[in-house]
C-alpha cells in the first residue's frame, strides 16, 4: 500500500464521516452500501452462471450434463438467497435508522 493510497482511504472515510452526521446523510450511505453489495453480489452470481451454463457444452455424458444442471441450480439458489439477504439486512438496518 502506497502513501497516496493511505491518504485517499483517509479522505473517503473522512467524507464517509462528515457526511453521516447529518440522518439523511446516514440513509444515503447506507442506501449506497447495499446498492454496492447488490451490485458485486449480481456480478459474480452471473459470471458464476456462465461458468456453469459453460459446463453444459463441455459435458459428454449423462453424468456431467446433471452435474452441471446441478451446479447451474445451486448458483442460481445460493446467489438469490444471498442478494435477498443482503437487501433484507438493508432494510432492517434503515429501519432502525430512519426517522418514518
Amino acid at each position: 500500500m502506497r502513501l497516496w493510497h493511505v491518504l485517499a482511504l483517509i479522505f473517503l472515510i473522512a467524507m464517509v464521516l462528515s457526511v453521516c452526521q447529518n440522518e439523511y446523510g446516514r440513509i444515503t450511505i447506507i442506501l449506497f452500501t447495499i446498492g454496492v453489495g447488490e451490485v458485486i453480489l449480481g456480478a459474480f452470481a452471473l459470471m458464476n452462471l456462465f461458468q456453469t451454463v459453460g459446463a453444459f457444452g463441455k459435458a459428454r455424458t449423462l453424468i456431467a450434463h446433471v452435474e452441471a444442471l446441478a451446479a447451474t441450480a445451486l448458483v442460481l439458489a445460493v446467489a438469490s438467497f444471498s442478494m435477498t439477504a443482503v437487501l433484507w439486512l438493508g432494510g432492517l438496518v434503515l429501519q432502525s435508522i430512519a426517522p418514518w
